[in-house]
């Protein structure tokens, strides 16, 4: 869709200083909550003592960003609060070591260390995603309330305008949950049977994505850009082409699969057999490249990024439509 280029140079610069001022709090605040025990150790649930406080601290300050960013810019772009809390995420998880550090901490732990590791860190993507998911909801609130208070003096066009805005977000999407936090008619909302089937696609296709921009590295060192890029990259494309096939109303599906991703692709690194010729700072699944929280919150961002750039299923449609059919030949049965 259309939503980021129709801002202009001012409420560009807004989402822009939104952004940074979200990525401050995460860097100078967030950071000492997510500092592993090793100085030289990745960001990790598994790599701090005290792991439920740590969660706790960064689900409380990734649901008040985004709150504040829905507050600030909410009316600009859709979901911009959980963007910019994953964002916040995801540059906060750079200023730890790239995942290496944490193949390397338990290579010396037992002999099958890759498969216990893969397992605990898919358990660990599905909690990452659980911040994710409270910024959909909290994103949502802030939205309601605000648009709420202003329709005390709008007319019925204005009502129906922000009604419609409101299909945009990923929570008016979210079955039974958009209809108790948005309100929503259902008037323009994915069918949750669409939405699964764009779900599946999605993630067999962020797997797949993945997996082939991260092959040739098994020589390779492991580095932020390197992880970061694929799996941003990766989930963009899963999105782009899920929603060709699949078009959905907003990224609540595709938010869906970007935790199926990454626990799928640790699951194949659970069960694919190790090599022993490589050293223990480079994995033998390109999956174990990624950090979890990595997987979670460059590939939520992704999502949420191309969205705004996606058209919904009935505008695909009218598109689709308008498009000019060159005439066919009644005698021959060619096109003309």
């Amino acid at each position: 869709m259309h939503e980021h280029s129709h801002l202009t140079f001012l409420q560009k610069i807004v989402t822009l200083v939104v952004w940074g001022l979200v990525v401050a709090l995460f860097v100078t605040v967030g950071w000492p909550a997510m500092r592993p025990d090793d100085p030289l150790g990745a960001v990790s649930l598994f790599a701090r003592s005290g792991s439920l406080f740590m969660f706790v601290q960064v689900l409380v300050l990734a649901a008040g960003a985004a709150a504040f960013a829905t507050a600030i810019a909410g009316r600009l772009l859709a979901d911009i609060g959980t963007f910019a809390a994953a964002l916040g995420l995801a540059v906060a998880s750079l200023c730890g070591n790239p995942a290496g550090a944490l193949i390397v901490s338990v290579a010396d732990v037992e002999r099958h260390y890759e498969t216990t590791l893969a397992a605990s860190l898919a358990v660990e993507s599905a909690v990452w995603f659980f911040v994710i998911l409270s910024c959909v909801v909290v994103s949502g609130v802030v939205t309601r309330l605000m648009k709420s208070d202003n329709r005390t003096g709008a007319d019925e066009a204005e009502r129906s305008s922000a009604r419609k805005d409101e299909k945009l977000l990923a929570v008016a999407d979210a079955p039974w949950i958009g209809d108790h936090v948005m309100q929503a008619t259902g008037a323009n909302r994915t069918r949750p049977g669409d939405g699964l089937r764009h779900m599946g696609v999605a993630a067999f296709l962020g797997v797949l994505f993945v997996a082939l921009l991260s092959s040739g590295l098994s020589a390779r060192t492991i580095t932020h850009g390197q992880a970061c890029f694929i799996v941003a990259a990766g989930m963009a494309l899963a999105y782009h082409f899920a929603n060709r096939i699949l078009p959905v109303y907003s990224p609540f599906w595709s938010l869906l699969a970007v935790p199926l991703v990454a626990i799928v692709g640790f699951a194949w690194a659970a069960v694919r057999p190790a090599e022993a010729h490589i050293p223990a700072i480079l994995p033998s699944s390109h999956f174990l490249r990624i950090l979890p929280v990595q997987y979670i919150a460059v590939g939520s961002a992704a999502v949420i990024a191309m969205s705004w750039y996606a058209l919904p299923p009935h505008l695909v449609e009218e598109s689709r439509d308008r498009a000019p059919r060159r005439p066919v030949s009644a005698v021959s049965g060619r096109v003309s």
